[in-house]
């Protein structure tokens, strides 16, 4: 079968992305967040707990598709490892960043996002952090959300420009039509 790329990012295998803020760092998040574990799944993992064996399954999966990433990103990996993963990357990061932090450091994280509320915020928060792969996982929530809140800033401000030269253009467009053809003042 066919490799499907997407992304080129280097020497490593192409990997799809759901934001274009975040697209040279994607693979860098996704090995953080796969390879992270709450305090919970630690204990459950070294209880070898069958109670909680959906847990202790996902766990599992996880585990195994960090090093599946880590072979991708060695670009070691076979064509049915690939397979894999790309089955796997080609869900929303946010579920998996949502999936791996407690409620408590999701609402922390949220709390922080709320107090970068403008665009030289954020450029000032984004300028002060290091590489996803050297950050925890809630530090790189809150870099993830605050690229992508900045991308929106930037992206409404752009569209909002757009919007006043088209409406310049159609305001000049109708006086010129009033003026040439006297247009407007014989149908209103």
């Amino acid at each position: 079968m066919d490799k499907i790329i997407i992304r080129d990012i280097g020497n490593i295998y192409k990997v799809k992305v759901d934001s274009i803020a975040n697209s040279n760092d994607i693979l860098d998040i996704w090995l953080l967040f796969t390879s992270h574990l709450k305090l919970e799944e630690t204990h459950l993992l070294n209880e070898n707990d069958i109670n909680n064996l959906n847990k202790y399954i996902h766990i599992l999966k996880l585990k195994k598709m960090h090093n599946l990433l880590v072979k991708y990103k060695n670009e070691s990996c076979t064509d049915d490892e690939y397979e894999e993963i790309s089955t796997f990357i080609n869900k929303p990061i946010i579920d998996l960043m949502n999936d791996r932090l407690t409620k408590k450091e999701l609402d922390y994280a949220n709390d922080y996002l709320n107090t970068l509320d403008t665009e030289e915020k954020l450029k000032e928060y984004i300028s002060t952090q290091k590489d996803f792969k050297d950050l925890d996982v809630v530090e790189a929530y809150i870099l993830y959300h605050a690229k992508d809140k900045l991308r929106n800033i930037i992206n409404s401000n752009i569209n909002k420009k757009i919007k006043k030269e088209k409406d310049e253009r159609n305001s000049n467009l109708i006086k010129s039509l009033n003026k040439d053809y006297n247009f407007y003042k014989e149908y209103n």
